[in-house]
């Protein structure tokens, strides 16, 4: 694995694989650089885990360590937003870690974010915000929900979807993103009531929980399909899902993300999920950043994450503007819950 140290201060991370796990081979000067990690309780702080784990083990064989210093992670689960606080808290005051990752799909993010600024260390959240309050107090790796509705209608309309129906009305802020977006360009929202006047094989149902409790994951929409009115939500006229998801399999990504993925694949006996990726790119931003500053100095790695502006992760480019992340992603479109293809998103 090569490493690529930022062209500026406001650039991010150009590659990953920065950390070495705590117990690799070789001498450090001192005990580990600590960073934490908070997340759900089930599979999703699993793969979250892994993707950590596996970023560090890639540096075990490159005996990277950062002044000296090997860098170990922390990892807590919290049922709920009470519990987080406190494990934060902890992690903050006793165990000294320089730096947090929270989540995916941890309840109470703001109420951590809140409390690790007050200790003055560095917050990067796994999930996307739709709290434009919060954009500037932590690094957020996710898609914004708002941002999600968007690529979802620039998809939809680029294979040439005209019209759709909302299963909820325009609630929420990835239907307010899909429906600006989608009129923006062209299209037309039907509202939550079937139009019959208009063919069914030109509309899409907007379906945000369409596959289950969606929850800090990327949504989804529901093509109708061609024959039969269809009742809004669950019917057997529903001829495929459209999924917003980071990869549909690891041949999509740029090459040195598909050679972590298939490290990973290698490691783990599966494919790196969305949680896995997130959780991979922001233990390698956190290791330029403590590269950077030569220690683990809160206020200096503050100092200098908060303000990059770019980073090159394993799906692609990724970029922070406005309060918001964009990076690539792909819709993965799937029939009777068989996979049936895949495309990246259109900018």
């Amino acid at each position: 694995m090569t490493y690529r140290r930022s062209l500026s201060r406001r650039k991010w991370l150009h590659s990953v694989g920065l950390l070495t796990l705590v117990g690799c081979a070789g001498q450090t000067k001192e005990g580990p650089i600590w960073v934490g990690h908070i997340g759900p309780v089930g599979k999703r702080n699993e793969s979250a885990i892994n993707g950590i784990q596996q970023t560090l083990a890639d540096l075990i064989e490159d005996e990277t360590t950062v002044a000296g210093r090997r860098i170990g992670v922390r990892h807590v689960e919290c049922k709920d937003k009470t519990r987080a606080r406190a494990e934060a808290s902890r992690l903050l005051s006793v165990n000294r870690v320089a730096c947090l990752i929270v989540g995916p799909g941890v309840e109470g993010v703001a109420d951590v974010v809140s409390m690790a600024r007050s200790h003055g260390a560095f917050v990067v959240v796994l999930d996307g915000t739709a709290d434009r309050s919060l954009a500037d107090q932590a690094v957020w790796l996710g898609i914004d929900p708002e941002t999600s509705g968007e690529m979802l209608a620039r998809y939809a309309i680029a294979k040439g979807q005209k019209a759709y129906n909302s299963t909820q009305g325009i609630e929420g802020e990835v239907a307010r993103g899909f429906d600006r977006e989608f009129q923006r360009r062209g299209g037309k929202s039907l509202g939550t009531i079937i139009d019959p006047t208009q063919p069914i094989s030109e509309r899409i149902i907007l379906d945000v929980a369409s596959d289950g409790d969606r929850k800090g994951r990327l949504p989804s929409i529901t093509l109708v399909g061609a024959f039969g009115r269809p009742e809004v939500g669950i019917s057997e006229s529903v001829r495929e899902v459209w999924k917003l998801v980071l990869q549909p399999d690891p041949a999509s990504l740029p090459a040195e993300g598909r050679t972590w993925a298939e490290r990973y694949e290698k490691r783990f006996g599966a494919r790196p999920d969305d949680d896995a990726i997130l959780a991979a790119d922001a233990i390698a931003l956190i290791a330029d950043g403590l590269r950077e500053i030569a220690g683990d100095d809160r206020r200096k790695l503050v100092e200098e994450l908060m303000g990059r502006s770019e980073i090159a992760g394993l799906t692609g480019p990724i970029t922070r503007k406005d309060g918001r992340t964009i990076r690539p992603a792909w819709v993965e479109r799937t029939a009777k819950g068989v996979r049936v293809g895949a495309e990246v998103v259109p900018q």
